[in-house]
């Protein structure tokens, strides 16, 4: 289906409760709440981590990631 996880956004004292957000599901997949399910998913795994702030990168032309 394709793969999420959670990197570290930057190493920097400030930033250590922050995290880059990634979820990559092929073309077949999307549509279905799969996304949705990953994301839910990835935001419990940061609270128990201690992770506070989630980024996603999302290029504008990425219409499908964005809804």
């Amino acid at each position: 289906m394709g793969y999420c996880g959670l990197n570290r956004y930057h190493y920097r004292n400030a930033c250590d409760r922050s995290a880059k957000v990634t979820v990559y599901l092929k073309p077949e997949y999307t549509g279905k709440a799969i996304g949705k399910i990953a994301l839910g998913y990835l935001e419990a795994q940061a609270r128990q981590s201690g992770i506070r702030v989630l980024i996603a990168i999302i290029t504008g032309e990425n219409v499908v990631s964005r809804k």
